[in-house]
């Protein structure tokens, strides 16, 4: 079972519901990353508490949840939702358990 988080070095901020800008602190020079509409509404999914921003979170829930936002299977989402996560690892801003 795959769980995702937010990564300890990514900054992010959440100017909106549909607008959120996330930052690598790792990588200093790369430029903050705006992640609008659905890939906004993804990176909703990951955020905890106040407590804990950071959860993991196991994607069959996570992908639960964004269907049901959407009106929609998690098996139609599940390809683009899982690629937006492998994409957003790949920069170093989300983590993966698998």
């Amino acid at each position: 079972m795959t769980r995702w988080r937010i990564s300890e070095t990514t900054a992010f901020v959440v100017s909106h519901a549909d607008r959120v800008v996330v930052f690598n602190l790792d990588r200093p020079q790369t430029q903050p990353l705006a992640l609008l509409g659905t890939g906004a509404t993804i990176w909703n999914g990951l955020i905890g508490a106040d407590d804990d921003l950071r959860p993991w979170r196991d994607e069959q829930e996570l992908l639960a949840e964004l269907a049901d936002a959407y009106g929609v299977t998690p098996a139609e989402i599940s390809a683009d939702v899982i690629g937006f996560l492998r994409q957003m690892a790949s920069s170093g801003y989300v983590d993966s358990d698998s």
